[in-house]
């Protein structure tokens, strides 16, 4: 495409609307720096109609990565009853027969979510509060589609009230009887009736005088349809209950309440819904669903429709997403299918952002269409069991209902780790098989060794043209560099000299300063207490962090915890070690700093607002271990913007480069190793990406290696990160085609989970030091370990 859209028209504030809204802003922004995302909605006011929304642990993935599930859990009781699995139940007989469960054996959710019963308002409230914070998305009420066309490269919406509105994009969420797809898209592909209804009311527990049968959700099935029966609030006070049945459309209109109808016809209406369930279900041998049909709920009807499978998805700047393109009978993962397409979608558009909008949409179809489809043979299969049906047919499918339920549970609990926004995405073809263009310079796409900088001539006006040059590659092609002539030679020396006696201190001395004892996550730390990539690293630490910052308070964010005075060993001397060894690397820091910005033909002080009050040191000792140990795990350091390693003569450290093939960074006397860090990488849009690195342990001797954190604001939001991302990748001088040809690096640096570089941060040291963790912040430490990061 000639460039991203950065005006996105959405049409439909549903599900499908509101993620591809909140998916887009995410992965657009740092490459779209004026994106506008609005929003038409046909509805006056935000729909309060529709049940209570089953939230797989696929959905709740990926609400929580779009900042709702924190919206929805800030409701308190409104904001859904937790769901450890749907019970099935034969109305017939009144026995268990089954279940779908959204917990493994141990009791645990699927990457850490289960199920979650919530009413559709209640998701639409949380879901508009994080539209509502998100700069560049915008809802407009009242506005019907009646039609589109598209003009001079822009697609054209037009409205009943005869306005119009253009943009560089327009997607369609506007749900099963979509104006953009029977108005535009396709025409020929309107909604189909399925011959099912739901008929569905809210009916308070405290009324049902009978045992309640199920312990959060159930599904009870008779001959004459089905009854999901479910808590929809976390004090468990509302049930909310929907009946599956067959229903001719010749009799929708008569069950059909609307808001133009005189009372007496709403009344006779009421009237004749409850008949319809009195008659259908009176006689089931569950109690409480006997008086609940019995009680003077007043039901409503909900016809439901699809769309027939095989239809256009996409034409020219317009695509189709969530009920508009593939509406279905609804079943376990139905809102899950919509935020799957938006999330999807998103990222593709991101991914393919020198590509032609026709290549998103393909790639988009060739990772959906077949999914899709698959999915919809399985929600008409299932429906099929709720049209009304003779005794012996109704016998044989309550004696198989078991053996289909443990026959798919596998399929189902793989599809409860389903992940959009981890997938692999397919790759645009490249203009070139064999090279690979980034940032100016095109070259093999790998390396094999790590280069080396000369601190010295970088500083010298003589040399320091070429020295910038070759940071200039360093940083580009690796992300790691040998620093030589530092002028630091002796400090490293003097205090790799002083960590064996640090070491041996008696263990009673190094566990007083254990890191247990700070929030802060700053002291002692004995082996095998730390974690990378889920497996134990084999090292001892201490950690350090610049002293003589302001200490927390009561009243301060609960991340500025992380900013907290050091603990240091009682040994004579240690304290005044670490603070000069940081005194004078963090000056060393921020003259590279500057030197990296030269190279890259940006202020020297470009990034200086980036750095945070406070950097950390840690004294690391590596002791001997089998063959091909963990010392610690692949991982890049996402702590800061660069990491200043001074390692000793034993070796073990090692680079992944673009082949997947792990280089060795020997040891080089009185050099410091440096490596880009993932917030740099942010700042900096991806251009100068952190590479994966690893420490092999030793075998036959002690590793002691001192690295140096240069930390970032823990304030820094990702608004801010995006609009300095885009203003920086804007000004380094590389042509549009290069930058867009740049290759992406993820970067979990800083996820829209979080409000704050200090929330992620805290995450992260929550998660790698559990101990820690559930000593400081218990309550952060259950969300955090129950939650995908993406």
């Amino acid at each position: 495409m000639d460039s991203l859209p950065h005006n996105i028209i959405i049409v439909g504030a549903g599900i499908a609307g509101i993620a591809s809204a909140l998916a887009l802003s995410r992965e657009l922004a740092p490459f779209v720096p004026n994106l506008t995302i609005t929003i038409y909605e046909r509805h006056e006011i935000l729909s309060t109609s529709g049940g209570a929304i089953n939230l797989t642990p696929v959905a709740q993935r990926h609400l929580a990565q779009l900042g709702v599930l924190e919206e929805l859990d800030r409701m308190g009781p409104e904001g859904g009853a937790e769901v450890d699995a749907i019970e099935f139940y034969s109305m017939r007989s009144g026995r268990s027969v089954g279940s779908i469960d959204f917990v493994d054996q141990a009791g645990n959710g699927f990457g850490g979510y289960k199920g979650r019963r919530v009413m559709r308002i209640m998701l639409s409230i949380a879901m508009i509060t994080v539209v509502e914070r998100t700069r560049n998305i915008d809802i407009v009420y009242g506005k019907k589609v009646v039609g589109g066309e598209e003009h001079e490269g822009k697609a054209v919406v037009c409205f009943q009230d005869g306005s119009k509105a253009i943009g560089d994009l327009v997607i369609g969420c506007d749900g099963v009887h979509s104006a953009v797809r029977t108005r535009w898209v396709d025409p020929d592909c309107p909604s189909q009736y399925t011959g099912i209804s739901f008929l569905q009311t809210t009916i308070p527990s405290q009324t049902i005088s009978s045992p309640i049968h199920f312990r959060s959700s159930a599904m009870n099935y008779s001959r004459h349809g089905s009854i999901l029966t479910t808590y929809c609030d976390r004090n468990r006070e509302q049930i909310f209950a929907a009946a599956i049945v067959q229903f001719s459309q010749e009799d929708l209109s008569y069950h059909k309440l609307e808001p133009t109808q005189d009372w007496a016809t709403q009344d006779r209406i009421r009237s004749a819904l409850r008949r319809q369930m009195q008659d259908r279900f009176s006689k089931t041998s569950i109690r409480c669903i006997r008086e609940m049909v019995a009680s003077k709920a007043d039901w409503m009807l909900y016809p439901v429709y699809q769309v027939r499978p095989g239809g256009r998805w996409c034409l020219n700047r317009v695509i189709l997403l969530g009920d508009a393109a593939h509406a279905m009978p609804p079943r376990d993962e139905s809102a899950a299918y919509a935020l799957d397409d938006a999330i999807l979608f998103a990222r593709l558009l991101a991914r393919y952002r020198s590509e032609p909008l026709s290549e998103v949409f393909d790639a988009y179809e060739g990772l959906r269409r077949d999914k899709i489809n698959h999915a919809f043979k399985e929600s008409g299969r299932m429906w099929d069991r709720n049209r009304d049906m003779g005794m012996l047919e109704s016998r044989l499918k309550e004696w198989m209902m078991p053996l289909y339920l443990r026959s798919h549970r596998d399929e189902r609990e793989a599809a409860w780790e389903f992940d959009a926004a981890q997938i692999t995405l397919p790759t645009p073809a490249p203009s070139d098989d064999l090279l690979i263009l980034i940032h100016g310079l095109i070259m093999v796409g790998t390396f094999s060794s790590v280069p080396a900088v000369d601190f010295a001539r970088l500083t010298d006006p003589r040399t320091k043209s070429d020295e910038l040059a070759k940071l200039k590659e360093a940083i580009f092609v690796v992300g790691f560099l040998y620093l030589t002539n530092t002028g630091l030679e002796n400090l490293i020396h003097r205090t790799h000299e002083a960590l064996p006696r640090l070491f041996n201190l008696p263990t009673g001395v190094k566990e007083n300063c254990n890191m247990i004892h700070s929030p802060s996550f700053l002291g002692y730390t004995r082996l095998g207490a730390e974690t990378t990539a889920s497996k134990t690293d084999l090292r001892e630490q201490f950690d350090f962090g610049t002293p003589g910052v302001k200490e927390w308070a009561k009243g301060d964010p609960f991340w500025q915890r992380l900013e907290g005075p050091n603990q240091y060993p009682d040994q004579p001397g240690s304290q005044r070690l670490v603070e000069d060894y940081i005194c004078q690397i963090d000056s060393l820091a921020q003259g590279f700093m500057h030197s990296v910005a030269e190279c890259l033909t940006l202020p020297t002080d470009t990034f200086d607002d980036f750095k945070g009050n406070m950097s950390r040191l840690k004294f690391v000792k590596y002791p001997p271990s089998t063959a091909n140990s963990q010392g610690v795990g692949p991982h890049k350091d996402s702590a800061g913007l660069f990491t200043f390693l001074s390692q000793d003569n034993t070796g073990g450290l090692q680079v992944l480069n673009k082949d997947g093939e792990w280089i060795d960074v020997p040891p080089v006397e009185g050099s410091l190793v440096i490596n880009i860090q993932q917030g740099f990488e942010a700042i900096t849009g991806g251009i100068c990406a952190a590479t994966t690195h690893r420490v092999i342990a030793p075998t036959s001797k002690t590793r002691y290696s001192i690295p140096f954190f240069l930390g970032v604001r823990l304030d820094l939001t990702l608004d801010q990160l995006n609009e300095s991302a885009a203003h920086i990748v804007r000004h380094i001088p590389l042509s549009d085609d290069q930058k867009k040809r740049a290759v992406d690096v993820p970067s979990e640096f800083l996820s829209p989970l979080y409000s704050c570089f200090g929330e992620a941060h805290l995450r992260n040291r929550i998660l790698s030091h559990p101990d820690v963790g559930q000593q400081w912040y218990p309550e952060l430490y259950a969300k955090y370990s129950r939650q995908s990061l993406k």
